[in-house]
């Protein structure tokens, strides 16, 4: 889900040029508010900085029927971003000022 024009086409180049077509959904929606929807078993996150705009899209996207029991998520924080500690952390990396965790879902 990405709202932003260019953002949204620099995706869409990105899963043709990774031949991902047939695996790979982009909606041109804002995360927070996402109507009713398929689960899916990998979702990944990088909203804007500063914002703590995951635990708003994670929330939403469950009421919406988005997530899978099991789905793995991936998301990018920004310094000052508040980040979950009640979950099942698979991995860190942290890229700058940039930190992506990865953790399944409970």
């Amino acid at each position: 889900m990405e709202q932003d024009r260019t953002a949204l086409a620099s995706l869409r180049a990105n899963i043709v040029a990774c031949r991902a077509e047939s695996m790979s959904h982009v909606f041109p929606i804002d995360a927070t508010a996402p109507p009713r929807g398929v689960a899916h078993d990998l979702i990944m996150l990088d909203p804007p900085y500063g914002q703590n705009l995951i635990p708003l899209a994670l929330s939403a996207l469950d009421q919406a029927g988005w997530l899978a029991k099991n789905a793995v998520i991936i998301a990018e924080f920004g310094k000052g971003d508040e980040q979950p500690d009640d979950i099942d952390r698979l991995a860190d990396r942290q890229h700058g000022a940039a930190s992506l965790v990865f953790w399944r879902r409970r």
